[in-house]
Formats: C-alpha cells, structure tokens, sequence
C-alpha cells in the first residue's frame, strides 16, 4: 500500500493521514497545536487550574492564587492568607503581632483582650480575665498582681487609714473603745488575717471575713453589743487590745508582714486627749502619713452618737477640725460665776457661769476651758451666749444630779474645780484668751460652801474679775433641789 508522508500506512484513503489535525501525545483532547503542554494531560485549554504553580490552563499566565509572592513556601490557593508576609501562612506558630500568623482567621488567645482593659497577654497582661490586672497598673490592695511584676508584699501600704479614735469612755470603759478604719482605695478590702496591736505585748488577730468597702469605713471595737458599746456600730469585736488612755499606740498589719499604717499617740502633747470624746483624724488629712501629724486630730465636733457614752462620728465621715475664728478680743466674755464647793458631795454638781458684755450672740463652740495645770475641755457642741446673756458650763446637764443647776453644756470631763486655789481660763478657737480667773481659796477670793462665788454685777468686766474683793458668797433663796446657793444663768446681786 501507498506510505503517506510520516511513513505510515494510510488508513484513511486520504492523501495524508494527518488531516484530522495535530497529535493530542497526552490524550487531553487538546492538539499539541493548542495544548500549551502536550505531555501533561491536566494541562489544556480551560483546564481548572490545580494550585499547583502551573498554567493548567495554558492562560500564559500563572493565577495570583498559584504565586508564591512571600517566598514562605505556601501559596494563597494552598492557605496562605497573605502571601506578602512570610510569617503567615497556613499552620504557621502564632506570635504576638497583632496577625493572623496561622491563617485560621482568628488573632491568637494571647493577642486577644479578654478582659477590656486595653492589654493583652502579648502585651504583659498576667490575668486577662480580670481588668484590674494588667502590666503596669497601680497596685490596689485585693491581694492580686494588679501591676502584673509577680510581688505582692506591701500593696496594701497606706489603703487602710485609721480616722477616729475613741479610747477614753467615760466612767466604765469595758467594752466602750472602738476605733474607726477607712479604705482609701478602689476596691473592697477583707481584713481577714490582719493583725492589731500596739507596739507592747497587746495583739489580735482578725479571724472571719471583714471587709471595708472602697471608700467607706468600718468600726472594730470591744463589743458589738449595742447595749454594751452605746450603738457604736461596732462591725468586729476584739480582744486582747487596749487603748490606753494616756499615750498607746495602734498598729494595722497586713497578713505580708507589711504595716499598713499605724498611730502613736501621746496623752494630749499634740494629739487631742479629751475624756469621753473620741479623737478625730481631718478629713484634708485621710493618709497614712498625715495620720502621724498630732495636729491634724482634734476633739471631734460630730456630738453624741445614738446612745453612744460620747461624742464621735463612728462608722461615718468625721467632721472637720477647723473652727471660724471666733473674732472675739480679751473681756468679750466674762467669768461671772463659780460652784466649786457644793453643800456635801461636788459630784457631777461644780459649775461656773459665763456673762457674754457683747450686743450679738456667740457660739462657744471650739472655746476651751482649762486650768494653768493639766486640764482642759474643748467645748464640741454650739453653745451659744445671747447678747448680753449668760451661759452656765458645768459637770452634768442633768438636773436629777447636779442640783437642779440650768447647766448649758457639760465638759468637765478632765476639767474639776478645786474647793481652794484653782483657775478658770477661758481660751477662743483661735487661741486667744478671752477671760480667766484665778481664785486663791481665801486670801482674797471668798471660799463659800454650799454657795457659789459671785462677781458683783457692778464689775462684769474682765480686768475687774481678777480682783478677789469684786465676787462674793451668794446668799438668798436655793436656786435647785439642794440648800447650794446661787444665780446660774441669771445676773449676779450687788456685791454689798
């Protein structure tokens, strides 16, 4: 038979047997004319494209899914979810980069803020379930890493402030002291394991839950009984400590070791000593360290609590130590009347009387009464002289007890008059004395009994008191339910 031109027997009857077209050598169906690839049989015209980096179909040009622009070995079409950063890619490690290093279309647990407070654990956040811990916050007292640096010890430094002390009831003190704590921080704080003491043998140890709330107070005391502490609230009870009357010391100490903050005081030299009043930190002065400062405590001025045996603010914001200037001059007031020797017993029933020589009223609060000795009174409530008007001041308000004496404001405690020679100094807020008298028992001032000393109303005026021939024995009617005469509250006979 006849060979045609690629030397093959001719099958066809057609002068050449080629004239069906070009070979298709991969059998893709594709001529080796318009197969870009006659030897692969997945590489043709239209062919879906393989993620293989090849040009399956023979477009001329690799597809951006198939190009490996980063150089990490993985292409787009095989996962990679930004083929210009080579350290992401399909199963990639995560790292802290803000990126989806893996490609599984989530950031990395660790560069997600869980808790809100704008840090990750990439970025330092130790606990980010909790906003309040995180890489260079301020430390709180909670016991928690807030500052994420792994110390703890002292955190809790100056949170917890004592503010109020009230270390000398009156009369029986048995289960009467307390003293006041107030949390200057932004979270609670459980005292459970702190420890109070002073800095002799006197210690105990907070047991329970007790927690002061952020920014308010809490009372801890002798007794939480009502009826034994005067309502006080009292919020713990404790044992084993003692507030000394005269100088003691108050320690807070925090589980750590670390001393939160602590108070020594010193029986009067620059912090208040008053009996039945308890002393009162500023409000200015709400810190560990300002608490040291003697000057920044005072009497407090709050007045009788409930059925308290004093007078304090417990468990509440204390009043300030500031007192108006009173703008009074020496001899505005005068001392114009003294019991000091009642008929019988001076219990509860010693009084003096003081004369206001002014045309408007004043307000005595702030004023203390004292002697040229030890002892004082700060006057804490408003005790107000009507112009040209009389005050008495005495042992007791009760007129079942001290005689049936019109006694405007009881204060002496720490304060008594002696049956002899003594004073009566009459000092103003702003340390000025205003008035005082020194009787002598009997060389020139009169020494009743059962009567009190008069000034003659002739010589109501400062100067003129310090003279021992101006007063006089009162003599007339009782003015109480006793045989003690007198004129509390009322003008003062002629001397004669």
């Amino acid at each position: 038979s006849s060979l045609d031109d690629d030397d093959v027997a001719d099958d066809d009857d057609v002068a050449d047997d080629d004239d069906t077209g070009p070979e298709d050598a991969d059998g893709d169906g594709h001529a080796a004319d318009v197969d870009c690839d006659d030897a692969d049989p997945f590489v043709f015209p239209g062919a879906p494209e393989a993620c293989n980096g090849a040009d399956d179909d023979c477009s001329g040009s690799i597809t951006p899914d198939e190009q490996d622009n980063d150089g990490d070995g993985q292409m787009p079409c095989a996962g990679d979810c930004d083929d210009y950063d080579p350290d992401n890619f399909d199963g990639n490690t995560e790292i802290c980069d803000d990126r989806d290093n893996d490609c599984d279309g989530f950031p990395s647990a660790e560069e997600e803020d869980d808790d809100g407070d704008g840090q990750t654990e990439c970025d330092g956040d130790c606990d980010d379930a909790d906003e309040l811990n995180f890489s260079g916050n301020a430390e709180v007292c909670d016991g928690q890493d807030n500052d994420c640096d792994t110390l703890f010890v002292g955190d809790c430094a100056g949170v917890i402030v004592i503010t109020e002390v009230f270390n000398n009831p009156e009369a029986d003190e048995a289960g009467k002291e307390w003293f006041e704590v107030l949390n200057t921080g932004p979270v609670d704080v459980d005292l459970d394991g702190w420890t109070l003491s002073d800095l002799g043998s006197d210690s105990h140890l907070v047991t329970g839950t007790l927690v002061v709330p952020a920014g308010g107070y809490t009372v801890l005391g002798q007794s939480t009984d009502p009826s034994i502490n005067g309502a006080s609230n009292v919020s713990y009870a404790y044992a084993d400590l003692y507030l000394g009357n005269g100088e003691d010391e108050l320690l807070l100490t925090h589980p750590d070791g670390t001393v939160v903050d602590q108070v020594v005081y010193d029986n009067g030299l620059t912090f208040p000593d008053q009996e039945a009043t308890s002393m009162n930190l500023d409000p200015g002065s709400n810190d560990a360290v300002a608490n040291d400062d003697g000057g920044n405590w005072c009497v407090s001025f709050a007045g009788p609590w409930a059925s308290g045996p004093g007078q304090g603010s417990p468990g509440a914001a204390n009043p300030g130590c500031a007192i108006p200037p009173s703008g009074l001059m020496f001899g505005s007031l005068v001392i114009s009347e003294i019991l000091n020797n009642p008929g019988g017993s001076d219990d509860d029933r010693e009084w003096f009387e003081i004369h206001n020589t002014l045309g408007v009223g004043v307000d005595l609060q702030g004023f203390t009464v004292s002697d040229d000795g030890f002892d004082y009174h700060v006057i804490t409530l408003h005790v107000v002289i009507p112009a040209g008007g009389y005050v008495v001041i005495g042992q007791s308000t009760d007129p079942a007890i001290n005689g049936g004496a019109p006694v405007d404001y009881a204060c002496f405690t720490g304060l008594a008059l002696s049956n002899s020679d003594d004073e009566v100094i009459l000092t103003s807020p702003e340390g000025l004395e205003i008035d005082a008298v020194w009787y002598d028992g009997g060389p020139e001032f009169p020494t009743p009994d059962g009567a009190s000393m008069s000034l003659s109303n002739t010589q109501l005026d400062a100067p003129l008191n310090d003279v021992g021939a101006n007063w006089c024995p009162a003599t007339g009617t009782p003015f109480g339910s006793t045989a003690d005469l007198g004129t509390p509250g009322a003008a003062n006979p002629e001397c004669l």
